[in-house]
């Protein structure tokens, strides 16, 4: 899977996605992340993710220093606008390797038109006792992409990604997708 790859998928979606790399430096945002923000999409392009998010950088630096070692995270986020304000939303993370050896971080943002931003949800990292991949899988899955898409940002055949859907579900205990992303979202393991 190619960092063009996440790009296909994620300019047909319609709410704001990130790619940051492993410094926390963004790469890419499609445009519904830039329209939300109020930048051209090239604005956004080389900014830490400090300058971005409206809270204490070592809190910022520290979280993303725990998604690089967890491969995953779910919570609420605070965007600075270009022309000033705040954008709420609530974010779905994963880490994703690239076939150069790299990582990247893809946040999926789903904006919230109420509260401040803030909240004391804590991530449910260890619930139903997914692997990290598994809970990639069914972040992308709760936003509603294909399966295309998703096998298309995994870099995975069809017939791979429904054997690994059909594992998470097992082990969730549930029989389809709708219910492992309602579950998952009662659980605070997604927002």
């Amino acid at each position: 899977m190619t960092l063009e790859a996440i790009h296909r998928v994620m300019e047909t979606v319609q709410f704001p996605v990130f790619v940051l790399n492993e410094d926390a430096v963004y790469l890419y945002q499609n445009l519904a992340a830039a329209a939300a923000l109020g930048y051209r999409q090239d604005e956004i392009e080389g900014c830490h993710l400090t300058e971005l998010l409206d809270a204490d950088p070592r809190w910022v630096v520290g979280g993303f220093e725990h998604l690089k070692q967890t491969g995953h995270f779910s919570g609420p986020v605070l965007y600075k606008m270009k022309l000033g304000g705040l954008f709420r939303g609530d974010t779905n993370v994963f880490m994703r390797s690239l076939p150069d050896g790299s990582r990247v971080a893809v946040s999926m943002v789903m904006p919230v038109s109420f509260g401040n931003g803030k909240s004391n949800i804590v991530q449910a990292v260890h619930a139903f006792n997914l692997t990290s991949e598994e809970v990639r899988l069914l972040q992308l899955i709760s936003v509603g992409l294909s399966d295309g898409q998703i096998a298309e940002v995994l870099n995975t055949p069809l017939d791979n990604l429904e054997h690994c859907v059909q594992v998470m579900l097992r082990k969730m205990a549930v029989g389809s997708r709708t219910a492992a992303a309602v579950l998952a979202l009662k659980a605070n393991l997604l927002l």
